[in-house]
């Protein structure tokens, strides 16, 4: 009996050495929405950004040289891949190349509070890539994703990140390839400022006049309309210069101020804001987003538009993991064409939160209210202003749902 004993403690000791740098981690988050209002009254579940809820599962491998990692989930009941799924290799401290579906957020600055983190609707779907973009996806203000391709990342001296992303999920051409990617470099003094630059390329929109598509217009009925696709062939692109101050001097106190400027400047510009601010228990946070859109390929007459996002919360720590947060938001649009009107929506939300040590659950109230009338640039659209919730239908009724939420981290 002893001998089969230490057995099972040495094959125990073997396993786990085994296996010593291969990690599990998890994160979810759902919402269930027991009432809800858009129009019709319902019953809804999903998470923040869609209408499943979000059970993630990471596993990696680190070594000081080699690793990998590799995020999927089961959300709604399917079994999926989501964010990241690569390998890696440090051969020196200060290099790192990482192949296959990657995210960095090593420069990226997010602000998502209050509606950002239950139901988001409306203003409230703003929280993320603000100042400064994510290594991932196409596009530049509110646009972070994930790309397949490969990145080389540089820490040469403290304070110092240089990376190139090579995003290899829309071409393999070489040229292509370099003209769609993304290149930063960014630079922190402690407790003082960081400063942030970046270049991303963008593959354009073009118009396949042989490619149609049907919609329900408001007015004339079902129509008939020209399908855009994605290109990056030739010389279909253009690229975003994306730059950002971090203000760290106050302690406790976080400033991040920071612009989107196309080459084309045909293209949205945008310049953004963001506050956190901690003053024992309560928490301030604020975010407004400015910008200017040009020109759109759904509209080849001329075309100008600005926009504005603003939000601001707080939040108190009531203690013993108990604590409530609220925030408003708003979001204007002011069309430049066809004498149209001012629209846009304000959104409201109020939230009590338990936190535990893996995990926490709470409930919430939130509001959404459109107001005037526009069609949101596409001039082929039946649209007029809409808001819609997280897994509501977009409507120009006012939206209301009593939300609760239970999120997971281990």
């Amino acid at each position: 009996m002893k001998k089969l004993i230490g057995t099972a403690m040495l094959a125990a000791l073997l396993a786990t050495s085994a296996f010593a740098e291969i990690s599990l981690s998890g994160w979810g988050r759902g919402i269930w929405a027991p009432v809800g209002y858009d129009g019709d009254v319902k019953m809804t579940r999903g998470t923040s950004w869609g209408d499943a809820e979000r059970i993630g599962v990471t596993v990696a491998g680190n070594s000081d040289n080699i690793g990998f990692v590799f995020a999927f989930h089961a959300d709604g009941g399917s079994i999926g891949i989501h964010d990241v799924a690569n390998v890696w290799t440090k051969p020196w401290d200060w290099l790192k190349v990482t192949i296959g579906k990657i995210q960095d957020d090593t420069l990226r600055v997010n602000n998502g509070f209050g509606q950002f983190a239950w139901l988001r609707t409306g203003a409230g779907k703003v929280g993320e890539d603000l100042t400064f973009q994510r290594f991932g996806g196409y596009g530049g203000y509110k646009c972070g994703g994930d790309f397949t391709g490969a990145e080389i990342s540089l820490t040469p001296v403290d304070g110092l990140y240089i990376a190139a992303g090579f995003k290899m999920d829309q071409t393999v051409d070489f040229v292509d390839v370099l003209k769609v990617s993304q290149y930063a470099a960014g630079y922190k003094i402690e407790d003082l400022l960081a400063i942030k630059a970046q270049y991303i390329g963008i593959p354009t929109w073009y118009e396949a006049t042989d490619k149609k598509h049907w919609i329900l217009d408001e007015k004339e009925g079902p129509k008939e309309v020209n399908m855009y696709v994605f290109s990056c062939d030739g010389d279909n692109y253009y690229g975003i210069i994306n730059a950002a101050v971090d203000l760290l001097m106050i302690e406790n106190n976080f400033i991040s101020i920071g612009a989107y400027i196309p080459t084309d400047f045909d293209k949205q510009i945008a310049i953004s804001a963001v506050y956190n601010g901690w003053f024992d228990a309560l928490s301030l946070k604020a975010l407004v987003g400015v910008m200017l859109q040009k020109f759109e390929p759904q509209n080849a007459d001329k075309y100008l538009k600005t926009e504005l996002e603003i939000g601001v919360g707080v939040g108190y720590d009531l203690g013993n993991g108990l604590a409530i947060e609220a925030d408003v938001r708003s979001e204007l649009t002011f069309p430049g064409y066809d004498n149209s009107s001012t629209f846009g929506d304000v959104t409201v939300g109020a939230f009590f939160t338990k936190s535990f040590s893996n995990g926490k659950c709470g409930i919430g109230a939130e509001v959404a209210i459109p107001f005037g009338k526009g069609d949101n640039g596409w001039k082929d659209s039946p649209n007029k202003n809409t808001v819609d919730m997280t897994q509501f239908a977009a409507s120009d009724k006012v939206h209301l749902a009593i939300p609760v939420m239970v999120e997971f981290s281990f």
